[in-house]
């Protein structure tokens, strides 16, 4: 009895008691971000009614698991935010930011929202009022952002990325990533989700969004959960994934979390909208220069503080490389080419993931909070994505959107830049360009278990290295897999991508690893690419060359890669 009682409880976390009644002032959805400062922690979450005072409370948990007499109180900022659906709903969005925070430390917390007193009757002295309701969520705990001297003693800095997740089809997912939450070594340093959530946040009113915020409810208010959007987020202009979360930064100021950075020990993340080049009544070209202005210059004052943290890792929802090019064109399709070349595109369907070509020169109507203006367009400029990214030496680049897993080798303008002496299948050693993941397993309709095994290993791509589950094609299983990143030091990163498909059919199990390649690096790291070789170039220097990289699957021997660079315009 005891273990059902274990395995019903695990359960109700992971729906995140979706199905339980919610009140109408009851917080939901609770979920941490990183703060502005290092001392700094945001929590929010939703109610659908108004509370007259919301607040976080928290305090050191070795003090009990209630709050003390005098627990420290953030107030919270409330927004009310509308749905565009046809039944208007509002929500009222509470974001509290918890300062003066140990580094390191583990705190307790909670939040709760208070409603205004209700009059009950006329009295002779007055007015009489009902005692105010008070309606609290759990008591969660988080620990705060570690210090680089607490992450140089170790554990490691620890991130885990996924991205593609839904509420109906990602438990395999949240419950594998749950362990790693609650984990003997401690908690990862940040969750990473590159975009598109709950299949949609819009749905059925939002109700969809809000289901989903309760199932994350047990990792994200554990530890910050750090997103960047997609296209599943592209109702009424991205309203819901602006109103939900509170990225740090740029993300609160200016972007509307469409675009922000942090750093954390040996690492700079960097987050950016690679809806922009698709959604032309939504994203002008003004906005393009912003935000392509932002990367840049963040990106400069990364690599200005490369001896402090000398890793820096970017992630958007649409990936720049794929694993099977298009038949006779030797390059990924214009969706890919898009978002490489920063390019904007012309797609089909209702999420413009579908038939798509340059876009031409056009006058738009560009919609924002109801008003409308008219832009010209003109499809010949370009923002430099890639370029920014191989220019500024931003080491490793993660991307959803493609159901499956791909890893690639260090790649730019589609040619591998690796060194054949020292590098291989799983040791990127000095690499000259950027690594390229794409990670959008996390859970998707579309992902169905065909009864085949799933299938894993090479690519057809010549730089793609690994790829595991395809999605949606025939015959073959998907496989739902997340990714864990770890930054042991100055000169060494490491990706490891694990499948979670057998976690309900093998109970106890870990995730099964599917994949591992490390990048190794020399110390001082460099600040650009540019400097070691230029694509299309054979320069044959100390500074590097355009290479083969050897290619091989485990359990085979090395081999040359042949067809490296751009077979055709």
């Amino acid at each position: 009895m005891a273990v059902l009682a274990r395995l019903a409880l695990a359960a109700l976390l992971l729906r995140g008691a979706s199905s339980s009644p919610v009140g109408a002032l009851d917080p939901q959805g609770v979920h941490l971000a990183l703060g502005d400062a290092d001392d700094e922690m945001v929590v929010a979450w939703h109610t659908l009614g108004s509370c007259a005072r919301s607040v976080a409370t928290w305090w050191d948990p070795a003090r009990g698991a209630s709050p003390p007499a005098a627990p420290r109180r953030a107030p919270a900022a409330t927004t009310a935010f509308v749905d565009g659906g046809p039944e208007r709903v509002t929500r009222r969005v509470h974001v509290a930011t918890l300062r003066g925070l140990a580094p390191g430390a583990t705190y307790a917390y909670r939040v709760e929202c208070e409603a205004a007193p209700r009059r009950t009757r006329l009295a002779p002295r007055g007015e009489e009022y009902s005692p105010r309701e008070i309606r609290r969520s759990s008591v969660f705990s988080f620990r705060a952002k570690r210090s680089p001297a607490q992450i140089a003693a170790g554990p490691p800095l620890k991130f885990i990325a996924f991205c593609d997740a839904g509420h109906l089809d990602s438990a395999r997912v949240l419950s594998a990533v749950l362990a790693e939450v609650r984990a003997a070594q401690g908690p990862p340093d940040a969750i990473l989700h590159c975009g598109d959530l709950a299949y949609d946040m819009d749905s059925s009113d939002g109700r969809v969004g809000d289901a989903f915020a309760r199932d994350l409810e047990p990792v994200a208010s554990s530890v910050p959960y750090m997103v960047s959007p997609g296209n599943h987020e592209r109702a009424y202009n991205f309203s819901h994934y602006k109103a939900r979360f509170a990225m740090p930064g740029e993300g609160r100021r200016g972007s509307e979390n469409h675009y922000y950075s942090f750093e954390i020990g040996p690492a700079r993340v960097v987050a950016y909208n690679s809806e922009a080049f698709f959604w032309p009544e939504f994203f002008d070209d003004a906005y393009r220069d912003r935000m392509v202005a932002w990367l840049d210059e963040d990106l400069r004052r990364a690599n200005a503080r490369r001896d402090a943290a000398p890793w820096i890792i970017a992630h958007a929802h649409r990936p720049m490389y794929c694993a099977e090019r298009e038949a006779g064109t030797g390059r990924c399709g214009w969706e890919f080419e898009a978002a490489r070349l920063g390019a904007r595109v012309e797609c089909g369907g209702a999420y413009k993931n579908a038939r798509c070509a340059a876009a031409a020169s056009t006058t738009s109507e560009i919609s924002d909070a109801g008003e409308k203006k008219t832009t010209n367009t003109n499809a010949t400029t370009r923002w430099p994505m890639e370029a920014l990214l191989f220019e500024h030496a931003v080491d490793l680049a993660f991307f959803g959107h493609v159901h499956d897993y791909e890893r690639f080798y260090p790649t730019y303008d589609r040619v591998v830049y690796s060194d054949d002496d020292a590098s291989s299948f799983d040791l990127y050693a000095d690499p000259r360009a950027t690594a390229h993941v794409t990670t959008g397993s996390g859970g998707n309709k579309e992902m169905r278990a065909s009864g085949t095994a799933v299938t894993r290993g090479a690519c057809e791509a010549p730089w793609c290295a690994f790829q595991s589950g395809h999605a949606p094609r025939p015959g073959q299983s998907a496989d739902h897999t997340f990714s864990r990143v770890l930054v042991p030091n100055a000169t060494t990163l490491v990706w490891e991508q694990l499948s979670a498909n057998d976690v309900f059919s093998h109970p106890g199990e870990p995730p099964k690893l599917i994949d591992r390649f490390e990048i190794r690096k020399t110390y001082p790291p460099r600040r650009s690419f540019r400097n070691r070789g230029t694509a299309g170039s054979d320069d044959d220097d100390d500074h590097g060359k355009r290479t083969r990289t050897r290619r091989r699957t485990r359990g085979s021997t090395d081999r040359p890669r042949e067809g490296l660079g751009v077979a055709s315009a």
